[in-house]
């Protein structure tokens, strides 16, 4: 029968998994508004703008399907780590496509974002896997909703990110980037 130190780790471990999603529901939500915009700037065409969000999309469901596969074998928190971190190098390829005025790095950009973010959707079962059975169904629903917490605050970061962008003579669009950067990187 677990004890009350079992779950204050559980609860300390729901925190941090409920933690991390909201800051990377943040900086993805951030990253992929700006990804529409930027698709239409790079390529003057708004038919594309869609193409960096698909992208992610693939990358999320690529990136989700490997980690879940290596958290099996190894565990889930270096994995977990280590795809923040993945999606921080898509977050500064997609700023670096900005300033290099390439679709391409771009969409590859955004592609990394996903793969790395993928933890978003694996967190959930992590939530249930350390709860009891009558828990679990919360447990998901919790870190469902801190992505809903995210989806309401970056979009909110768009200007500050911008203005900081401007402030060091970088693109506007390539601070939601680095805001996003900052964000997977404190997620990790």
């Amino acid at each position: 029968m677990p004890g009350p130190a079992d779950d204050r780790a559980r609860r300390r471990l729901t925190a941090t998994l409920f933690t991390g999603n909201t800051l990377s529901s943040t900086s993805f939500i951030l990253a992929i508004t700006v990804a529409t915009l930027a698709a239409a700037n790079l390529t003057g065409n708004p038919n594309l703008a869609g193409v960096p969000s698909a992208a992610s999309t693939l990358g999320a469901a690529s990136g989700a399907s490997v980690l879940a596969a290596i958290s099996t074998r190894f565990g889930r928190r270096r994995p977990f780590i280590v795809w923040f971190l993945v999606a921080v190098l898509g977050a500064v390829m997609a700023a670096a496509s900005l300033e290099a005025r390439s679709f391409v790095l771009l969409v590859f950009g955004a592609f990394v974002i996903g793969f790395g973010r993928s933890v978003d959707q694996v967190a959930r079962f992590a939530a249930a896997d350390i709860r009891p059975a009558e828990r679990r169904g919360s447990a998901i629903a919790l870190i469902v909703w801190a992505a809903t917490v995210g989806s309401v605050v970056g979009p909110l970061l768009l200007e500050p990110s911008a203005a900081a962008a401007r402030s060091v003579g970088l693109e506007s669009l390539a601070g939601a980037y680095g805001f996003a950067a900052i964000g997977f990187l404190t997620a990790a």
